[in-house]
């Protein structure tokens, strides 16, 4: 059985242009999640200065969103479900 794999754009993929126009120019604090949230979808920025070289990396979710990652997050499920489709599609997965 396959493990999920998060979905990750770089800078030299196609949908990063998209990705990189919804992120805000501050990126918000993660919000509290509260003591019901058990699992959902996360969204993970990580901000790298040259090569992989990672500067920094804030969490959102996986119950509640800043209201400035949303679009964010909406895209970045779209490319999951997209990705998993043309998996399933070829037999490549």
């Amino acid at each position: 059985m396959r493990t999920a794999q998060p979905l990750t754009v770089h800078d030299n993929d196609p949908e990063w242009g998209k990705v990189v126009r919804l992120l805000p120019d501050r990126l918000p604090e993660p919000l509290d999640q509260g003591s019901k949230c058990r699992s959902g979808f996360m969204v993970s920025v990580r901000v790298a200065a040259g090569g992989e070289s990672s500067v920094g990396e804030v969490g959102y979710g996986p119950c509640r969103w800043p209201q400035e990652i949303e679009p964010v997050r909406l895209l970045m499920h779209t490319l999951l479900r997209r990705e998993l489709a043309a998996e399933r599609k070829c037999g490549c997965g």
